[in-house]
C-alpha cells in the first residue's frame, strides 16, 4: 500500500530528527528508484528501537571487559566479529575455518598477492625485503578479506549476495586467534569448525546467547540485550557513517532495502546533534 506523500514525509521526520526530507530521485536502468539516502524510498511500517542496540560507550565497555580476561580470548574474537560483519548467531557458529582461510592453491595464490603489496609498502618505507619466513608466515596465519557464506538466512535466497568483507582489524584478531588455537592443541584444518566449546564441539547457539548476556552483566551492562542486539548495532553504525541505504542494504545482506530501512533511525548523539542546529 502507497503512503500518501504527507504521511511519508511526517514518517520520515519522525525517524530523522525532523529534518527535511529532500525529493526523490530519478528510477534507474533496472526500474528501481536510484536510492542514495533515506528519502528515497517509502517508510516502513515500524524502526529498531534504540534500547536494542549498544551504544559506543557499550561497545567499548564490552569490548574492554573481554579483552582483559583470560577467559573473554575466544569471547572477544566472536563479539569482534560480530560488530565488525553484523552477522547474525546462527551464521556466526556455523563458520568453519575453511571459511575464513584459503588453503591448498588459493593460499598460494593470497601468500603472493600478500607478498607484493607487503614489499612495496615496505619499499615506500624504505625497509628491505620480506623474507620467505616471514611471507609464509603471514600468508598463512590471515584469513581472507572476503568471505562467501555457506549458511545464512534463507529470506535472502541469493547465495551470491551472502559475502562477508572483514576489514584489518578483524582479520588480525582472527589471525592471533588462529595460532592460539593451534597452540592450545584445537584442529584448526578446513572442515573444523570455528568457534567451540571446552569440549572440543562446536558451539551450540544458546551457548553463544549466554555468553553474550555474562559479558554484559560483566561489562555493567545491565539493559536486557540480546546476542542479535550487535547485528543491530552493526548495521546502523554503517549506515549512520555512510547515510546510504544500498550500502546498509549490502552490509546487511537484506534481499529487500525496506528491511534495512527499519534502522535509520535517530540515536541520542543524533538528536543531540540536531537540536543544536535549530534556531533557538
Amino acid at each position: 500500500m502507497a503512503y500518501k506523500r504527507r504521511t511519508l514525509e511526517e514518517r520520515i521526520n519522525d525517524a530523522h530528527g525532523c529534518i527535511r526530507p529532500r525529493p526523490a530521485r530519478a528510477v534507474g536502468r533496472d526500474g528501481e528508484p536510484e536510492v542514495g539516502n533515506i528519502y528515497d524510498i517509502s517508510a516502513p511500517s515500524k524502526g529498531i528501537a534504540f534500547d536494542k542496540m549498544l551504544t559506543d560507550e557499550e561497545v567499548l565497555l564490552l569490548l574492554e571487559a573481554t579483552n582483559s580476561r583470560r577467559d573473554g580470548w575466544r569471547d572477544h574474537i566472536i563479539i569482534s566479529l560480530a560488530l565488525a560483519t553484523g552477522l547474525r548467531l546462527s551464521e556466526i557458529t556455523a563458520l568453519n575455518f575453511g571459511d575464513m582461510w584459503a588453503y591448498g592453491a588459493d593460499a598460494r595464490r593470497e601468500l603472493q598477492d600478500l607478498e607484493a603489496r607487503r614489499v612495496e609498502a615496505r619499499r615506500a618505507r624504505g625497509l628491505p625485503r620480506l623474507s620467505e619466513a616471514e611471507s609464509e608466515y603471514w600468508g598463512r596465519v590471515l584469513p581472507r578479506e572476503i568471505v562467501q557464506l555457506r549458511e545464512f538466512k534463507r529470506s535472502n535466497k541469493d547465495a551470491s549476495q551472502q559475502i562477508v568483507v572483514l576489514n584489518g582489524k578483524v582479520r588480525r584478531k582472527l589471525a592471533r586467534y588462529r595460532g592460539e588455537m593451534a597452540r592450545r592443541g584445537f584442529l584448526t584444518a578446513p572442515e573444523a569448525p570455528l568457534f567451540v566449546s571446552r569440549q572440543k564441539n562446536r558451539i551450540h547457539a544458546n551457548s553463544m546467547a549466554l555468553m553474550f548476556e555474562r559479558w554484559c552483566s560483566r561489562a555493567g551492562i545491565d539493559r536486557g540485550l540480546t546476542f542479535h542486539s550487535l547485528r543491530h548495532t552493526a548495521i546502523s553504525a554503517v549506515l549512520r557513517a555512510t547515510g546510504n541505504l544500498r550500502v546498509a542494504q549490502k552490509f546487511a545482506r537484506h534481499a529487500s532495502i525496506q528491511s534495512t530501512l527499519i534502522y535509520a533511525h535517530p540515536s541520542v548523539a543524533d538528536m543531540e546533534k540536531a537540536v543544536e542546529q535549530l534556531y533557538c
